[in-house]
Order: C-alpha cells, then structure tokens, then sequence
C-alpha cells in the first residue's frame, strides 16, 4: 500500500513514500507481573530504522536480566503468528514469553501469504543507567561562572523609597525587572498596623494597600520564590515548613502549608523554585538544647501546600556551609547554584540532564 503524506508546512507540499507491507509490525508491548513499570512502557516502532526501543527508559536498577517476558503485537497483516525470532525456526506469537540477551531482540516479521516479503527489526529495552533521583554536587574553582544574584527590586528601593515603615517582598512576575511589569509587594506600617501593599511607581497614585497583614507573616529571614502557575503568576514567602504563604495580586495572601507528614521545626532554611516543585534545606532543627544543620532536602509538588522529605541520595554535603549560603537556579532550570562566603557548588538532579 502507498501513502502520500502531504505536509502543509513551508513553501509548498511536500510528499513523503511511505512503503506499509503487511509484514510490518504496527504496536509491540511487554509484561512481566514482577516488573510493573513495563506495563505502561511505551514502545516506538521506527520502520525506516526497524528499530523499536522506549524513549522513557525503564527505573534504575530494573533487572531484566534473564527473564522471560510476554510479548505482545500486532502485525499489519493482523496474523499472530507472524514473527520469528533470529536463528529461530519456531514462530512467536502474540502474548507468548520471550527473553532478551543484553537488552536486546532481534527478529523478522513475514508475510503470511509470501514469506518473501519480510521486515526485520531489533528491541532495545532501555534502562536508566544512573539514579535519576540523586543529586550531584560539585565544588566550582575560582573564576567558574555561575548566576548573578540579582534582586530588581532593589533598584526600586533606590528610588527612596524603602524605610523602616516598608518591607520588600518582591515582584510578581517572575521575570520582572522593573516596576512596570505587576509592582512590587510589600509590607507597609503607619507604625500602629501592618498591611500589604502594591507598589508600581513613583508617586501616590502606584501605591494600592491591601488587607492586613497576619501577625504570624514572615517579615525576615524568609525566602521569596517566584513562579508561574497553570492560571497565573504566583509570588511565595517561605520562613520554614510551616510558614508558606502565596499571592498573585500583593494585596491578599494565602497561607498555604497543610502538610499531614511529621515534619521538624527548621529555622533559618533557603527556598528555591526547582525541578517543578519547590525545594527547601539548610536551617537549623532544635530539639531541646541541641541545635542541627538540615542538609535534607525538603518538596513540594503543590506549589507549598504538602510538603515530603527527599530520600538522603539528594541531601547537601555536610562540607557546605548551607547556613550562609543562597541559593540560584540557571535560566534553564538544570542546575542550582550554593553560594557561600568562600565558595560555590553547582548541583543537579540527575533527571534534569536526560533527553527523555
């Protein structure tokens, strides 16, 4: 069967051949009930390479190693028994067990009514070869690049504008550089109560003041995060696990951590935007007299509301002084940056560097 593919892009239509015999494979799966992951593991079928293979590899340490795994297909001529495996003079059906060697399979699909018309393929199973759950840290030299630590709103507070009345806490579009772009939050006291207030340049006019402010709102040492949601921008201050407050307006805020997990008390602790969630280490855990560094890493997937620790293959080294650091993430979201007063580390998840 010939088909013509017309494409619509360009300068004019373009055509691609595409030759379908009946000895082509049209789906392909495998299964074994003591790997589940391979149940939902979708399998790519390039007819022109005859390679079939999985873009999302398989978990780390997954063993197929030796096992018999069901195979599943469909051929274009709708025979199921219509596969034979290299060096094989047995057909393989469909849903019968199969075995890999290193990986891989090689076999050839015929056409049931001419077994001159053939298609030979080759399965890779693919599996992740490193944790894409840990975290690699690595200390820069002197003179390495890393991110500049700018803070836009402090250009508007040169402007006079900040005093002991005003507490910043920062632009709501995440990549605001000026007070045009949605203003700048802040705290404002008339020195007998404590409100938030939208400010979007010089004059009376850019100032809007909005609800009280909460006696138990951050108004020092916290973290300020700023990141777009699926229906707006969304500025959040962070003091600890417990404390997470979110806006999109400046004027009214949200306190947003509801977490049902037995979590510590940390003070002092850094909030960063990465990896799709929120992250959150470094800090102090008191428990009576004794004070700890926090070098685990603590998520949130729901923008603050839940919080879970990460497994300790992603915690800080204890050789980084997370206490007096800050912490950046690059433009592109792979790689996070620790900066100390002597020193900086760059650090990634693992899964930020994969293809797929």
């Amino acid at each position: 069967m010939l088909l013509g593919m017309v494409s619509c892009l360009g300068n004019g239509p373009e055509f691609d051949d595409i030759v379908v015999t009946d000895a082509q494979l049209v789906s392909l799966k495998l299964s074994r009930a003591s790997i589940p992951a391979l149940a939902t593991t979708k399998f790519t079928i390039d007819q022109e390479r005859g390679t079939i293979y999985n873009h999302d590899s398989l978990p780390y340490l997954t063993n197929i190693t030796d096992s018999l795994l069901k195979i599943t297909y469909s051929a274009g001529s709708g025979s199921t028994q219509s596969l034979r495996i290299a060096d094989s003079t047995k057909w393989t059906k469909s849903d019968e067990e199969i075995k890999l060697i290193n990986g891989q399979l090689k076999f050839t699909v015929f056409a049931p009514s001419d077994t001159t018309i053939r298609k030979e393929y080759v399965l890779t199973v693919n599996i992740h070869q490193i944790d894409p759950d840990s975290v690699i840290y690595t200390k820069l030299n002197a003179g390495d690049w890393y991110p500049s630590n700018e803070k836009p709103w402090e250009t508007a507070l040169d402007y006079g504008l900040y005093d002991e009345t005003v507490i910043p806490l920062g632009f709501l579009h995440p990549d605001a550089t000026n007070l045009s772009e949605k203003g700048l939050a802040l705290i404002v006291s008339d020195g007998a109560t404590d409100r938030f207030a939208l400010y979007q340049g010089p004059g009376s006019t850019a100032w809007t003041i909005g609800s009280k402010t909460p006696d138990d709102f951050p108004r020092s040492e916290f973290s300020v995060l700023n990141f777009p949601t699926i229906f707006a921008d969304q500025l959040t201050i962070m003091k600890n696990l417990k404390s997470v407050w979110a806006t999109e307006d400046g004027l009214y805020w949200a306190k947003l951590a509801n977490t049902t997990e037995k979590l510590p008390d940390i003070e002092g602790g850094v909030a960063f935007y990465y990896n799709n969630e929120i992250w959150f280490t470094g800090g102090f855990i008191t428990e009576g007299d004794k004070k700890t560094a926090n070098h685990t890493i603590y998520y949130s997937q729901d923008g603050g509301v839940v919080w879970k620790a990460k497994a300790s293959k992603t915690n800080t080294p204890i050789e980084i002084d997370i206490n007096d650091s800050y912490i950046m993430v690059d433009e592109d979201g792979k790689y996070f940056y620790i900066v100390t007063p002597t020193e900086v580390w760059k650090a990634n998840i693992n899964s930020q560097l994969f293809e797929h």
